[in-house]
C-alpha cells in the first residue's frame, strides 16, 4: 500500500515512513519463519529402539537415563546415553530437580 502510493506520488518512501511513524529499518527488515539451529537437522528416533527405552524406563521409574542406559547395554540393546536421553526429553521421563531447603525458605518469605 505504502509502495503504490510512494509511487503514484512520486514521493520518496523514508519521507513517507517516517510521516507515518514508522522506521525505514523496521519496513525494509526480512524476517526468518523459525530461527535456523547451526549444524545438520536432528535424525528421527528409531522407533523400535524408542520403544524399548521407554518400556525399560515404566519398569524402572526412579532410574535416570545414565543408569538405565548401563541396564539396556547390558540387556542387548546398542544405545547411547544421548540417545536415552533424547528418548527420555521426547517423552517427558526427566526428572525435576528438587527444591533446595533454601529455595524453599526464600519462596515461602515471599
Amino acid at each position: 500500500m505504502i509502495e503504490s502510493e510512494v509511487a503514484s506520488g512520486g514521493g520518496r518512501t523514508k519521507a513517507v515512513l517516517r510521516g507515518i511513524g514508522v522506521a525505514p529499518s523496521t519496513w525494509y527488515r526480512r524476517t526468518e519463519a523459525a530461527p535456523k539451529r547451526p549444524g545438520p537437522p536432528p535424525k528421527p528416533l528409531d522407533e523400535a529402539l524408542k520403544a524399548t527405552v521407554v518400556s525399560f524406563a515404566t519398569r524402572y521409574p526412579w532410574w535416570g537415563y545414565n543408569r538405565l542406559t548401563i541396564v539396556l547395554r547390558r540387556a542387548g540393546h546398542a544405545v547411547g546415553k544421548k540417545f536415552v536421553h533424547a528418548v527420555f526429553k521426547a517423552e517427558g521421563l526427566l526428572q525435576k530437580r528438587r527444591a533446595t531447603k533454601a529455595e524453599l525458605y526464600q519462596s515461602a518469605k515471599l
